[in-house]
């Protein structure tokens, strides 16, 4: 996949006439790969995504610029070679490599996060398995919203499954990390604080929160950066001709592809651009500008414009009372929670009161907020650092914004990224004011990574006490699930049971993941559904209410809703298994049929709608037959299809044997086949069930009262109904 990213952005640079060799690796290999996602953003409206057709997609940029490719591979091996084991000998280097493979290791836990269970996973299964996404915003109400890190980790999902996926998240935050060098030597730092800003951005919990779960942040970040650093690059400076504009531009409209909070940041984002106008107010200047503006609108977009043709909300299901979709009520869809806003003392209460602004802890941002921010702002003062005062202006003004609309600290992990790269040219640069100076700026910083160490898990509770590295141990992954997530073994089962993939009622958190059909949250993801649930009033109205949905299968936490919808869910259900506090359950019988196909099922009124033969006798609300005399009742049927037959029946002299009898009959009339099962009866009246499958070739079946015997048997009730798929 990296090399198809890599391979795919150098065929969309040359085609775009911007010079490959001015751009390094990892700008090709975000630019290809969001390339590569936006593909899959469009595939995934068809039933084409297929392990054989992902890599063969993936292989065929690779065989294109092979050569080119192998060359970069050779060099990067010589590079290696040539340095003879002279890096990664300083602290800082082997604490960057122990805290990088602790991100690492954890790409290969079980995903156990309510975000990635309930979308960010939940898709890129979803795509393996159906071969397709549905765009349903009655099942899933952000099935529109831009997901352009959803179908990266399809990507990932269909070569390796989830333990792919998840790696294809902790490589963003690589890239990420790659970047903050990339600003530090951009600000005039040098290697050693490029260094630890990297290691202070990996030491962050922040940014541990995006690496171990399936969160879109860490491939957000990665191009809302890597946008404003080639933004950063070509207007302000002189290094790199104007074109570099047109791959920033590629990198924000992926962002923007990626998340709709981009749209916060483009405004603090347009200051380079402010401030290098006149390089740009040329005319080769200004077609670079259009150029860049034409790339941002073609991959920026897409979203957006297939939110508008499903729904009529370009940005579904936000500002919907401007936007008026029929799909959704004529209300602004808003998170309640996390509305602190911007104040004086927001460091202060980021870090201890971190509740107020993530579901997190004490220490959740990082201790660099608190610790690094007065220096961060006075250093690159004293230093005359115009660069750094650029990027500290940008920061800020894209805080002040995104908190107006949300102080949740996810939104703002791209300011964590920027606050470590001018941490790390600080101190490179402290020096120049004194030794003193520079020791406070080490010591800090290393104070600064040591709580946050100590920290580390603030913003992941799922994973603080896990035993990472036996999660390598295949019987420990399953003790993991078991014991931390029981739904998801629930899911398992679930996925072996359901042949025909009928949706799935949870009952339960909305962790879908890996469900190999839809799933129909009882909550705000699928408001049709859960409104129809809340309305039931009994166990036969929420039995409709499944019967409706076609939902077979259930599945019930112990601790969901009340103990009276509880109860309701498993009036209707019967127990297959459970785990820990989730069950799975399945819909009885009565509640599994579409609507009754016999006329008068319960022979009222002198058995009107039946034919009943020379002997059977009719009672007013029974039929009296034998297996000579019995009565009958011809219904159209599709072959193929599932039945559910029912008779309710006693004997009338003495205990002998009725049947439940279905004979098949062709387009021509002629007779298929006969679906016959008979049951013991007595004085008291019992009922039988039988499930079938019509012959292909059926048009019409023939539905019995009958006894199996020359004894009388009452029959008071038939019932044949059409069992959904």
């Amino acid at each position: 996949m990296g090399a198809s990213s890599i391979a795919c952005g150098t065929l969309v640079l040359r085609a775009l006439r911007i010079e490959v060799g001015q751009f390094d690796v990892l700008s090709r290999m975000l630019v290809g790969g969001g390339i590569l996602g936006s593909v899959v953003s469009l595939s995934a409206h068809f039933p084409v995504n297929y392990f054989s057709t992902y890599l063969l997609g993936l292989l065929i940029p690779v065989a294109i610029v092979r050569r080119h490719l192998w060359g970069e591979l050779r060099d990067c091996a010589n590079a290696l070679w040539s340095s003879n084991g002279r890096t990664g000998q300083e602290p800082v280097d082997v604490l960057l490599h122990a805290v990088a493979l602790a991100h690492f290791a954890f790409a290969f836990l079980p995903e156990v996060m309510f975000d990635a269970l309930t979308l960010h996973l939940l898709v890129p299964g979803h795509v393996a398995s159906m071969h397709q996404w549905n765009f349903d915003t009655s099942r899933y109400v952000l099935a529109l919203i831009p997901m352009l890190g959803d179908w990266l980790f399809a990507i990932g999902y269909m070569l390796g499954g989830e333990s792919a996926a998840r790696l294809v998240n902790v490589a963003c935050i690589f890239i990420v990390t790659s970047l903050v060098r990339e600003l530090v030597l951009w600000l005039g730092g040098d290697e050693k604080g490029a260094k630890w800003a990297m290691l202070l951005l990996l030491t962050t919990p922040l940014t541990f929160t995006e690496s171990s779960s399936l969160f879109v942040e860490s491939v957000w970040t990665a191009y809302l950066i890597g946008g404003l650093f080639w933004l950063l690059r070509s207007s302000t400076t002189g290094e790199q001709q104007p074109s570099g504009l047109v791959i920033g531009a590629l990198m924000l409209g992926f962002a923007a592809a990626a998340k709709a909070q981009t749209l916060t940041y483009l405004p603090a984002f347009s200051l380079p651009l402010l401030l290098g106008w006149r390089a740009l107010a040329t005319k080769d200047g200004l077609k670079h500008v259009l150029r860049a503006a034409a790339c941002f609108l073609a991959v920026g977009a897409i979203p957006y414009w297939v939110a508008y043709l499903i729904s009529g909300n370009p940005v579904f299901p936000f500002f919907n009372a401007a936007f008026k979709s029929p799909l959704f009520p004529p209300v602004n869809f808003d998170n309640p929670l996390f509305k602190a806003g911007v104040t004086w003392d927001l460091p202060f209460r980021m870090v201890f009161s971190s509740d107020k602004y993530l579901e997190a802890t004490m220490g959740a941002p990082g201790f660099q907020w608190l610790l690094l921010l007065p220096l961060t702002i006075v250093l690159p003062g004293l230093l005359k650092a115009k660069r750094a005062g650029l990027l500290l202006a940008v920061g800020a003004a894209s805080l002040v914004v995104v908190f107006h609309f949300q102080s949740y600290l996810r939104y703002i992990f791209p300011l964590t990224v920027l606050f470590a790269a001018i941490a790390g040219f600080a101190l490179a640069k402290a020096g120049v004011l004194g030794p003193l100076i520079q020791r406070g700026m080490l010591l800090t910083v290393g104070v600064t990574i040591l709580l946050n160490l100590m920290f580390f898990g603030a913003g992941v509770w799922a994973y603080r006490d896990l035993p990472v590295f036996e999660v390598f141990r295949p019987t420990q992954r399953e003790t993991l699930l078991r014991e931390r997530m029981p739904i998801r073994r629930a899911v398992e089962l679930v996925n072996a049971m359901n042949d025909e993939r009928a949706p799935v009622a949870f009952f339960a958190q909305p962790f879908a993941a890996g469900l190999k059909s839809d799933a129909l949250y009882v909550n705000w993801h699928n408001q049709e559904f859960n409104s129809r649930v809340m309305a039931a009033a009994d166990p036969a109205s929420l039995g409709k209410v499944l019967s409706d949905a076609r939902s077979r299968l259930v599945i019930l936490e112990a601790n969901w809703s009340t103990p009276e919808r509880r109860d309701q869910v498993m009036a209707i259900t019967d127990p297959i298994a459970e785990f820990g506090g989730a069950s799975v359950r399945i819909l009885k019988d009565e509640f599994r049929s579409s609507r009754e196909l016999v006329q008068n099922p319960g022979f009222l009124l002198s058995a009107r709608g039946w034919t009943l033969t020379k002997g059977a006798v009719a009672l007013g609300n029974s039929v009296v037959v034998t297996v000579d005399s019995p009565a009958f009742q011809i219904i159209p049927v599709t072959g193929g299809r599932r039945y559910f037959n029912a008779v309710r029946a006693r004997c009338v002299d003495q205990p002998a044997r009725a049947r439940m009898q279905v004979n098949w009959l062709d387009a021509d009339s002629q007779f298929i086949s006969s679906s016959l099962q008979p049951f013991a009866c007595s004085e008291q009246s019992s009922e039988h069930r039988q499930r079938i499958v019509a012959p292909e070739r059926a048009t019409m079946a023939v539905v019995f009262a009958a006894s199996d015997t020359r004894s009388q048997a009452e029959v008071g009730f038939v019932s044949f109904r059409l069992e959904w798929d």
